[in-house]
Order: structure tokens, then C-alpha cells, then sequence
């Protein structure tokens, strides 16, 4: 009977460090942080014309018409909370799942 509880234990954590991996693994393919980059890339060059052009028309230049506005750095703040968030998780969990199976071995 306890070896069943340890072999129900240890295919639980099996199946939970692969169903981890896999999820980080489809993010990481699935181009989230390049996308971003992109978006921010696109943004920086559309301002860059738009000042090229004011300087060609001779208007007056404001910093505030260049500069990425705050709420595009705001999302991108919550996004990285988020991330160090699952990280966070993700390391805790790691960590008891390996304390469990030291326990498991041990006995």
C-alpha cells in the first residue's frame, strides 16, 4: 500500500515538472518577449520620422511628442511583475516537489 502512495506521489510530480516545462517551453517558442521587442522597435522608428519630418517643416520640438507614451511602459511593468511572479511560484514549487522526494527516498 505505500509503495502505491509513493509511486501516485512521485507520477503526480513527473507529470507536473512535465506539464511545467512544456508551458514555459511553448511561450518561449511561441515569439511572446520577440513580438514585444518588435512593437517597441516599430514605435521608436515611426517617432524618429515624425521628428525627422517636424525638423524638415521647421516645427517647434517638444520631447513629449517622442517619447514612448506611459502607458505602453506601464503594461509592459505589469507584464514583468507577472513574469517574476511565475517565477517565483514556479522555483517554490520546485523546491517542495524536491523536498518531497528527498522525503520519499529517504524512507
Amino acid at each position: 500500500m505505500e509503495n502505491k502512495k509513493k509511486f501516485s506521489i512521485l507520477r503526480f510530480i513527473i507529470l507536473s515538472l512535465i506539464m511545467t516545462f512544456s508551458f514555459v517551453f511553448l511561450l518561449a517558442n511561441m515569439g511572446y518577449s520577440e513580438y514585444k521587442n518588435h512593437n517597441k522597435r516599430v514605435i521608436t522608428e515611426e517617432n524618429i520620422k515624425k521628428f525627422e519630418e517636424d525638423i524638415k517643416n521647421g516645427k517647434e520640438l517638444d520631447i513629449d511628442n517622442y517619447v514612448v507614451k506611459e502607458t505602453f511602459i506601464t503594461k509592459n511593468q505589469s507584464s514583468l511583475k507577472l513574469s517574476k511572479t511565475i517565477g517565483l511560484l514556479t522555483r517554490k514549487t520546485i523546491q517542495k516537489i524536491f523536498k518531497i522526494l528527498n522525503k520519499i527516498v529517504e524512507t
